[in-house]
């Protein structure tokens, strides 16, 4: 299962700090959201309202959505290759 989530986080420091501290973050999603955009093709808002929601998925949704490009196989590795 792949979550797609915005971060949780604490603030802390004086009111200008935190202030401060919550534009930093809303300035770095507003980029992620906008990359995430640009590789899935889908629109900012549908990722943001995603991530708000914490939205799982499995790995064919994840392929599908556009965040992940296939499943990959590996074969298991034996000792001493």
């Amino acid at each position: 299962m792949l979550s797609l989530a915005e971060p949780r986080l604490n603030l802390d420091g004086t009111v200008t700090e935190m202030s401060a501290q919550q534009e930093q973050v809303a300035a770095m999603l507003d980029t992620l959201y906008i990359r995430l955009a640009e590789v899935t093709g889908r629109e900012v808002d549908e990722i943001r309202g995603d991530a708000r929601r914490r939205r799982f998925f499995t790995v064919a949704e994840a392929v599908s959505y556009g965040l992940i490009e296939a499943e990959a196989t590996a074969e298991p590795r034996r000792p001493g290759r």
